[in-house]
């Protein structure tokens, strides 16, 4: 039987060094994550003792009695729809990330992590959105122009990096969740974003976020 879970389809893309991350520093990782990372490292080369260890502690920890394969429909099995994480979608982040900044995109990136214990990655995702925004400032600040259709095209990028860096990396397209709500979000963005809104008004100007 083939030793894969949901994490395994993007877990394989990974170098070993990035794979060796998870079982170094397994606090900041989902157990299932860490499992196929296990897994697929023992793919690549015979598996190492600290490996096995971890294996064998997460399998026991989970409850697998039978088996060391997790898969998709054990997972579902063991959590009911009220018990999975209350999630931003991709699509919300970068619908966020568009509207307001790559950097608004990252705190509900990392408002999913820190729901699903991804500690580290919290850290991660904020000083990558917070660096991007920085830089796209010092971008326009350097070319001396504020074009609404630059400011969205490195919005878009930026929103596109933080699925494929940190999104798929971590949770994976298979990966399940209830779709958080994001009324409570958007109005608080809008809030926020009130004054730029005043500033171009006045001004005739598009400031860049």
């Amino acid at each position: 039987m083939s030793r894969t879970n949901e994490y395994s389809a993007s877990i394989k893309r990974l170098p070993e060094e990035k794979l060796r991350e998870y079982i170094l520093n397994p606090e900041g990782y989902h157990d299932e994550a860490i499992l196929a990372a296990i897994w697929e490292l023992e793919k690549r080369r015979p598996m190492q003792s600290d490996e096995q260890e971890l294996e064998k502690e997460i399998t026991s920890r989970i409850g697998s009695t039978e088996t060391s394969v997790i898969s998709e429909s054990t997972i579902k099995a063991a959590f009911s729809q009220e018990q999975l994480p209350s999630l931003y979608s991709i699509r919300a982040i970068q619908v966020f990330s568009v509207l307001f900044s790559v950097f608004a995109g990252g705190i509900l990136m990392a408002i999913n992590f820190n729901r699903t214990a991804n500690k580290t990655e919290v850290y991660k995702v904020i000083g990558f959105s917070l660096s991007y925004s920085i830089l796209a400032t010092l971008v326009f600040t350097i070319i001396g122009t504020q074009s609404p259709l630059l400011s969205i095209a490195l919005n878009l990028l930026g929103a596109f990096l933080i699925d494929e860096l940190f999104w798929k990396r971590v949770f994976g397209r298979e990966f399940k969740f209830n779709k958080q709500q994001v009324w409570t979000a958007l109005i608080v963005g809008l809030i926020l974003i009130s004054p730029l809104v005043y500033y171009l008004y006045i001004n005739g100007a598009f400031p860049v976020i």
